[in-house]
């Protein structure tokens, strides 16, 4: 119902409210017929909601004043975005040198400014040749980065506050491996509401749907870290009508926060699946890598994989899985559940089991005159993760010949992912 939808921007909805919160308060009993919440709740959410429409929003320019003011020094001007989809936000940029305590900050047009965040990714390396995941020795001073949000949408904090990504290793910020300029770290930040995140102000964690600001990328460590990019990725437009299918039992590609998401490979498996296998899964393989070299790669005590059976229409070309669309249909994005440990049965530096591996996903809609739009363009596949985009074009119908290209056979680095489901939404 309409009248809800302030309440609902805490649990992951559009902040929009079209009744006053004294009128939808207006009735008897312990639970809000409308919201269907305890009428305690409904209180803190109104007054959330007033306060909210009460304070006014900080410009960029003072929360980086207010930042100056705590000691951190921007570096250059705010970068806007390079490339803008539907649902994304991406920011190339020259390679900038990030000492501790230095921020580069990232402009977002309005228009992205009240949607709700789901993933992002930060790319950065070190340029110690030492630094490697897992080392920490004394001849690596560790280079760190914090992907940090300005945002108002703690009902605590109306006025606005940092948050940072929950690290899941522990420590400020995103450690930085060694790699070389062509190359750096895609570090892939997925889950802040799954996992929360956490106040920059006082640590707390808390967990609500973020509506970002401004982002700044901050160096936290104890050596400067290179960074020359990022991506920030918004909750899709609704969806109607969905083509999914699961190669892996026990996937299931959630909302677009991360709820509902479970994976049946990868190294958070049920008891009968050894850690860091995909049973079942699509293994893309991409075209250049040699007869020798895939081998190399599916040798292990949990090897081979068998080819699984594809829906009617679907096939595979090479390192491409090429999926048919239906025509007049609108996408509204496409997510692949993957992953890309080997089945080597080795503890990795991660502590997950199974070498890790380098491949990295394109997800594009080829047009039936061959012009492509890139959803997703060379995202590092994680040890098991939820990889999705948007097209450019949002109001793009499909036409009969149309259809989704995901492919690992292009980027720097090739290696072989493990698809484990897709999921694309369609509105007429």
């Amino acid at each position: 119902m309409p009248q809800a939808k302030g309440f609902f921007a805490i649990l992951g909805t559009t902040f929009a409210i079209t009744t006053a919160p004294s009128a939808v308060l207006a009735f008897a009993g312990p639970i809000c017929p409308i919201t269907g919440l305890p009428k305690q709740d409904v209180v803190r959410l109104a007054q959330y909601v007033t306060k909210q429409n009460q304070t006014p929003l900080m410009t960029t320019e003072a929360i980086i004043e207010a930042d100056k003011k705590k000691g951190i020094k921007p570096l250059g001007n705010v970068i806007q975005p390079s490339r803008v989809n539907c649902s994304s936000l991406e920011y190339d940029f020259p390679e900038m040198t990030s000492n501790p305590g230095e921020a580069i900050y990232l402009g977002l047009p309005k228009e992205f400014q009240g949607r709700n965040l789901t993933m992002a990714n930060l790319y950065h390396r070190n340029d110690r040749p030492k630094c490697v995941a897992g080392y920490f020795g004394e001849d690596c001073p560790p280079a760190r980065t914090s992907f940090d949000v300005f945002t108002h949408s703690n009902p605590a904090r109306p006025g606005g506050e940092w948050r940072t990504y929950n690290n899941p290793s522990g420590g400020r910020g995103k450690f930085a491996e060694y790699r070389g300029p062509d190359m750096p770290e895609d570090e892939v930040l997925y889950g802040w509401y799954t996992k929360s995140s956490h106040s920059s102000e006082d640590g707390s964690n808390d967990r609500f749907i973020i509506k970002p600001h401004t982002v700044r990328l901050l160096g936290t460590g104890k050596h400067p870290a290179l960074v020359s990019g990022a991506k920030i990725i918004f909750e899709p437009p609704k969806a109607t009508e969905f083509i999914t299918h699961t190669f892996t039992p026990g996937t299931q590609i959630g909302d677009p926060f991360g709820r509902g998401e479970k994976f049946g490979g990868g190294q958070e498996v049920p008891d009968n699946v050894p850690r860091g296998t995909f049973p079942n899964a699509l293994a893309l393989i991409p075209s250049q890598l040699s007869q020798f070299q895939v081998r190399q790669r599916m040798q292990g005590p949990n090897a081979p994989y068998e080819a699984p059976q594809l829906p009617a229409g679907w096939k595979v070309q090479g390192g491409q899985l090429l999926i048919p669309l239906p025509p007049g249909k609108k996408i509204t994005s496409v997510e692949v559940a993957a992953g890309d440990s080997r089945p080597d049965g080795k503890t990795n530096s991660d502590q997950g089991t199974g070498t890790s591996g380098w491949a990295r996903l394109n997800i594009q809609l080829v047009r039936k005159d061959g012009k492509t739009d890139t959803l997703v363009k060379d995202d590092n596949v994680p040890p098991q993760g939820v990889i999705g985009g948007s097209p450019t074009d949002c109001n793009y119908q499909t036409q009969q010949g149309d259809y989704i290209s995901i492919r690992t056979d292009a980027g720097t680095k090739l290696d072989i992912a493990y698809i484990m489901g897709v999921k694309i939404g369609m509105t007429k």
